[in-house]
């Protein structure tokens, strides 16, 4: 929705047009663009606890050898790490 020309609501475009200046319906503040909203990083691999959800909904974190709780990135490349050492020891013993 575009501001009528009288408008005086203190918008900048409300203020530009009251001056005179031509203004593009695009520079009004309430008419949406339709543009996509901008991507943006999802950071929950980051941030986020690694653990599992338990009856009852409660939530269990994986605790590092230090006592705190081990982040899902971290989590992801211990595993990883125990994964090959197992395959290495299950080649070893055949």
């Amino acid at each position: 929705m575009v501001h009528p020309h009288g408008c005086d609501c203190g918008a900048y475009a409300c203020k530009l047009r009251a001056k005179g200046v031509s203004v593009l319906p695009k520079a009004t503040p309430t008419q949406h663009n339709r543009k996509a909203p901008a991507p943006h990083t999802n950071n929950n691999w980051e941030k986020g606890v690694a653990g599992e959800n338990r009856g009852g909904g409660t939530f269990m974190p994986y605790l590092g050898a230090d006592g705190k709780p081990l982040p899902i990135k971290e989590r992801s490349a211990a595993e990883s790490k125990v994964k090959t050492l197992r395959q290495r020891l299950q080649a070893s013993a055949s």
